[in-house]
């Protein structure tokens, strides 16, 4: 027997005396004395477990944290796992459809990810989709997946500034032809003109997300109305319009080494402003170096340092931070404390991989909000009818844990899911794992404390 290769143990930092295991591919997750882990590693590099007590022994068999498996036996099984659960995902879950209504904005954020793209790659003229546009994307939605019970229900509407009060025949459209097959909306917005749509707030669009970079002064400075003017009081008397007639709000904070201290302050006022007295309001921060994000590389390289990192982590040691943070990981974590069982397991990283398609105004459909514009990474076009690229969409469309060989080997890996994509592919690399394993286990700890588990 030996120390499984997928064993995770976390330091619990406010327990010192306490330790945290959970398994790669079992799920299992426990908190040991850290003697334990100790006597672990001694029983292991003798390969004699004959120290441990044997009922507890017993117990971490089961558990899968000591196995009878050699690494190459235990690395073949986590491919397998993953092949299964990838086919598992694209055969059960409903397929996700976005319109990319407009590749116009009339904001100026230095870490947008489309305005270089879209001004090398886009055909000149307007970057609106047209009503005929419109009309072969729900044909091409219906051709995609005639089964209404595996289409998501709510189409997604993104941009650009997908909600620019020019665009409002366009959306009154979009909402009209969806309604008839039973869907409804949410739109990525930055809010600005938000109260022209009010007539569909809480109604056909039943949530929007909104970004807000800091209070008034940095939120200003950093999300211009084109060079130079204010957004702030603006988006906030439009949030509001919002939540009263029933939409629900979810405010991302882009946060980096500028504007980490805006976080707190935004939650203080959330608070003291009386957002956080709606239900259908919430707010989530994000490190925009991490692996998730909508930014150009030159933007990533310049702001990301470890240093900010920890800062942006040790914001949520505030047990009264409303604020979220790492929202899928706690979400994995949650799952298995509250229903008392195995996490749940990710073999790919996001529905990129399962069944998301995104239609753009010149009848380009992509997999990725981050490749929209980007024409290498087409899997297909819709303007006379649904015609794939196939060797893109299979690129997209098969990759998971088992594709990727180091991934097969990473005890981390059905927690990440192999990392995001899109920036494995800005830098040429099979994968990205960037700082999860440091994200993960601060986000455990923050959890722990929180849940007062111990």
């Amino acid at each position: 027997m030996r120390l499984s290769s997928y064993l995770i143990d976390i330091n619990l930092k406010n327990r010192p005396v306490k330790t945290l295991f959970m398994h790669g591919y079992t799920g299992a997750m426990d908190i040991v004395d850290s003697s334990l882990l100790e006597s672990l590693k001694q029983a292991d590099a003798m390969r004699d477990f004959s120290s441990i007590d044997k009922s507890i022994l017993e117990r971490l068999v089961k558990r899968g944290y000591v196995t009878d498996k050699t690494e190459d036996e235990e690395v073949e099984y986590v491919g397998r796992m993953a092949r299964v659960l990838a086919k598992r995902n694209q055969l059960l879950y409903p397929k996700k459809f976005t319109i990319v209504v407009t590749y116009d904005c009339n904001f100026n954020c230095p870490y947008c990810f489309e305005k270089k793209i879209v001004k090398e790659n886009m055909p000149h003229g307007s970057w609106t989709m047209a009503p005929e546009m419109v009309d072969k994307f729900y044909a091409a939605m219906l051709e995609i997946e005639p089964n209404e019970k595996r289409r998501n229900k709510t189409i997604s509407l993104f941009g650009g500034e997908p909600l620019l009060k020019k665009n409002r025949g366009i959306v009154e459209y979009i909402i009209s032809k969806g309604s008839q097959l039973g869907c409804h909306f949410t739109a990525t917005s930055n809010g600005y003109d938000l109260d022209y749509y009010g007539d569909f707030l809480g109604k056909e669009i039943k949530g929007i997300q909104v970004t807000l970079d800091g209070t008034r002064e940095i939120h200003d400075n950093r999300r211009p109305y084109g060079q130079t003017g204010k957004t702030f009081d603006k988006i906030i008397s439009n949030i509001r319009l919002a939540l009263d007639k029933g939409a629900a709000i979810s405010v991302r904070i882009n946060v980096d080494a500028d504007n980490m201290n805006e976080v707190e302050k935004l939650d203080a006022f959330f608070n003291d402003s009386g957002l956080y007295k709606f239900k259908n309001f919430g707010a989530y921060a994000t490190y925009i170096s991490g692996e998730d994000n909508f930014n150009p590389n030159s933007y990533t390289i310049r702001n990301h340092n470890c240093n900010s990192i920890q800062h942006f982590n040790n914001l949520w040691k505030r047990q009264t931070m409303k604020i979220a943070s790492e929202r899928q990981i706690h979400s994995i974590l949650n799952d298995a404390v509250c229903n008392n069982r195995a996490f749940m397991f990710i073999p790919c990283h996001c529905d990129s991989h399962i069944g998301s398609y995104i239609f753009d105004p010149f009848g380009c459909i992509y997999p990725c909000l981050e490749m929209i514009g980007r024409k290498g990474q087409i899997i297909g076009t819709y303007c006379n009818g649904v015609k794939w690229i196939e060797e893109t969409k299979s690129r997209w469309f098969n990759r998971n844990i088992a594709t990727v060989k180091e991934c097969t080997k990473c005890k981390y890996a059905f927690l990440c899911g192999s990392g995001c994509y899109a920036k494995a592919l800005d830098s040429e690399k099979d994968n990205i794992c960037e700082d999860f394993q440091i994200r993960f286990e601060n986000a455990v700890n923050i959890y722990i404390e929180r849940k007062n588990l111990i």
